[in-house]
């Protein structure tokens, strides 16, 4: 809303998942991206997991996603 944050330092950069510098429903997204893959068998730390995450969105893995799934569809 614009007013000062009432989260620590430490917090803020906790809540902060994908370090784009905004706590906002991309993290809460990551998370729970995270909890279906330990749900469904996976085995990575949740540091891996976004560490692996973040490798991917900077490699511009959406946009190899979006042409997979339209040729996909085609």
């Amino acid at each position: 809303t614009g007013g000062k944050s009432q989260f620590s330092e430490v917090q803020v950069k906790a809540a902060d998942i994908n370090a784009d510098g905004i706590i906002n429903a991309s993290d809460a997204s990551l998370i729970l991206d995270y909890y279906a893959y330990i749900s469904s068998g996976g085995d990575m730390t949740i540091q891996d997991y976004i560490n692996s995450w973040l490798w991917y969105y900077r490699k511009g893995i959406n946009y190899v996603l979006h042409i997979y799934f339209t040729r996909r569809t085609s």
